[in-house]
């Protein structure tokens, strides 16, 4: 086939795929295909690959010859990401999808063609988790300390997996109250960080929205579930096999991502944190209380960035700030 760009929409119906089918193969969410399709959005580099190869075309085709770094030839201009140093371990990884707020992330590294890397600048303290109020506290922790910290949105599982594996220097987990995190042996104690509402998100008056927990499973409610591996996927696969329902495989990978789809009206209801659900305009009501802790391992508490920044935050000045966080219920 020649280089001229040809549809999304129209090769993944060739392919019998539906929006959904794609948005699980390749890790994204429906509201975020439906802008690609709509050519409103430009994917980055690995996800323009990932969405080529499922629909069996050259990115270029999908996108032209200069999206995502991708040309004609197949090969890769150089990639900007963020470079941290784990034990002693270069780890690379692209760059996260941001603060709250959506302010801009600088890069500190750039990767090339052939895995070569431009280090620019200090090595960063890589940090992973699904809840939103670690794009404060990073920020908190650049401003304080003086140096750079990154994060992406990862469930509970990807977040353990990556610091387990030595891509991240911390990971958060929330669990249920009551219950403490399990952690491999030699681990420290990991550092609790928040508490907050856990609650079922409807849009404003939808016929369909769900009231109750039961009511989240009833027939021909559209559950907008989170992806295996996290949190709050764990309790809807308890709550679901209560009622006799196995939810599908697959899911959204944040709550922002969730709440969004109930907010577009592709979904009915979701179960997500409250802050997140009032930021987006959808109804709330609470089901449970969740209580964030962010983990570590011996070898990254070693890096002095990772001591100081968990000094600071169990700090006081520290834990008065997150008892000022909107719809958080103070420091774990």
């Amino acid at each position: 086939m020649s280089g001229a760009k040809v549809g999304i929409a129209e090769l993944r119906k060739r392919l019998g795929l539906s929006q959904e089918d794609l948005c699980q193969r390749v890790g994204i969410s429906r509201p975020a295909l439906s802008a690609i399709e709509r050519g409103r959005e430009q994917p980055r580099v690995g996800l323009a690959i990932r969405l080529a190869g499922e629909l069996g075309v050259a990115v270029e085709q999908l996108f032209g010859t200069t999206t995502a770094g991708a040309t004609a030839k197949g090969t890769r201009e150089p990639a900007l990401g963020v470079y941290g140093e784990i034990g002693n371990q270069t780890v690379v990884r692209e760059l996260p999808n941001g603060y709250i707020g959506g302010s801009f992330l600088a890069p500190n590294a750039s990767v090339g063609p052939r895995g070569s890397i431009a280090r620019m600048g200090d090595p960063a303290v890589l940090v992973d988790g699904c809840d939103p109020i670690l794009g404060f506290v990073v920020s908190h922790l650049g401003s304080r300390l003086g140096r750079s910290y990154y994060w992406w949105s990862l469930p509970n599982r990807a977040s353990l997996t990556n610091l387990a594996e030595g891509r991240s220097h911390m990971g958060l987990v929330h669990l249920p109250e009551g219950d403490a995190p399990e952690l491999p042996d030699g681990w420290p104690v990991p550092v609790p960080l928040a508490a907050w509402e856990l609650c079922i998100a409807t849009k404003p008056g939808n016929p369909a929205s769900p009231g109750s927990i039961p009511d989240l499973f009833a027939p021909g409610v559209r559950f907008a579930a989170r992806v295996e591996g996290s949190g709050v996927r764990r309790l809807a696969d308890e709550w679901a096999s209560r009622e006799g329902v196995e939810l599908a495989a697959g899911g959204f990978a944040s709550h922002l991502e969730a709440a969004s789809a109930v907010r577009f009206g592709d979904y009915d209801a979701t179960l997500t944190m409250r802050g997140t659900a009032v930021a987006l305009g959808l109804e709330c009501t609470p089901v449970a209380l969740q209580r964030s802790w962010l983990a570590y391992t011996r070898e990254s508490e070693a890096d002095f960035r990772v001591a100081d920044a968990l000094d600071e935050i169990q700090s006081r000045r520290m834990r008065r700030l997150l008892q000022l966080m909107p719809n958080y219920l103070g420091a774990a």
